[in-house]
């Protein structure tokens, strides 16, 4: 990997050790210059240079943006690359069911025949997504755009999109759930016990709960658990407990909607799904990002305008199980 994208990927996540983060942006912005031949970016020297920082800028994201993604998601959401215009086949995983066994006299074959189902295959298609920014003419010969910072928030508000998405992919089928697997109602803790145990019952390894920390909070304190030292430690560090009988808790990070000081993921609502088993989102993310930039001088401020976009699709594996509490 090329240093300065692994040197941005490193600033994003703050694992700068030589540097502090004021001097890792500073040397970053040099490192940057330092493509350009220059020590201080104009526009003439922007312009001769400007395929190989947006290249730059391109390979950071499509770097940083599944990092993200994976550290957050990567219990239960697969994701594979391709090329422009090729599809991936995902082979799903067999529905999972348990044969009947009879008692025969000995000698005795003439049972009914069980078929063992075949999971399928899927493939998903992709969508382009894309952003555009801008910024004042003037600040941008001046220096005062900060690449490293511009980065990170693409690759943020992408990341937030797709968290998003994913929540709607599982939201989507809630109606397909029935009431066994789909909850509503006042918060009741022994429901979510039931439904854990379907989930485990289902594939017998376990389950895994996900929501944000009002949500996960609720579990906990709705629990009525009698907590050790060690626990009383871990809920004044985090909110919530990460296992309570046999479910294991993860906190989907929450964040706003983009311009606004609504929260963007439902904090009354949980996702729960089997641990251990084949991932139950398929992510696939087509091609590279694509970064164009505005000819000058067509808008009529000066602004430097930038397109942003990039390709990728999910969906919710339709042969596995899973279970959603939205309480009240």
């Amino acid at each position: 990997m090329n240093k300065l994208i692994q040197m941005g990927i490193d600033l994003y996540n703050n694992k700068i050790t030589d540097y502090s983060q004021a001097d890792a942006n500073e040397a970053f912005r040099k490192a940057l210059l330092d493509v350009c031949g220059t020590d201080k970016i104009d526009y003439k020297v922007f312009r001769r240079h400007s395929a190989e920082l947006f290249e730059l800028v391109e390979e950071t994201l499509d770097e940083l943006i599944p990092q993200i993604l994976d550290n957050q998601f990567d219990r239960f959401v697969e994701s594979k690359n391709v090329n422009w215009g090729d599809q991936k086949e995902f082979i799903l995983p067999n529905v999972r069911k348990l044969f009947d066994i009879a008692i025969i006299s000995e000698g005795n074959g003439n049972l009914r025949r069980q078929r063992i189902d075949e999971g399928g295959r899927m493939t998903i298609p992709t969508k382009m997504r894309g952003v555009k920014i801008y910024a004042p003419f003037m600040s941008f010969l001046a220096g005062r755009i900060d690449w490293a910072k511009m980065v990170n928030m693409i690759a943020d508000s992408y990341t937030a999109n797709l968290k998003k998405e994913i929540f709607e992919c599982f939201d989507a089928g809630f109606s397909e759930l029935g009431s066994t697997y789909g909850l509503t109602g006042t918060f009741d803790y022994e429901k979510l016990v039931e439904l854990a145990s379907h989930i485990d019952a289902e594939y017998g390894m376990g389950v895994t709960v996900f929501g944000t920390k009002s949500a996960l909070t609720k579990v906990t304190s709705a629990s009525g658990k009698q907590l050790s030292d060690r626990a009383k430690d871990e809920l004044l560090k985090g909110g919530y407990l990460g296992s309570l009988d046999g479910m294991d808790f993860v906190e989907l990070k929450q964040y706003h909607a983009p311009n606004t000081d609504e929260f963007a993921i439902d904090n009354k609502t949980l996702i729960v799904v089997p641990t251990g088993q084949e991932k139950i989102v398929k992510l696939i993310w087509e091609g590279e990002s694509l970064i164009s930039e505005t000819q000058a001088g067509v808008n009529a401020d000066g602004s430097k305008e930038y397109l942003l976009e990039k390709s990728y699709g999910m969906a919710v594996v339709p042969t596995m199980k899973y279970g959603m509490y939205k309480f009240s």
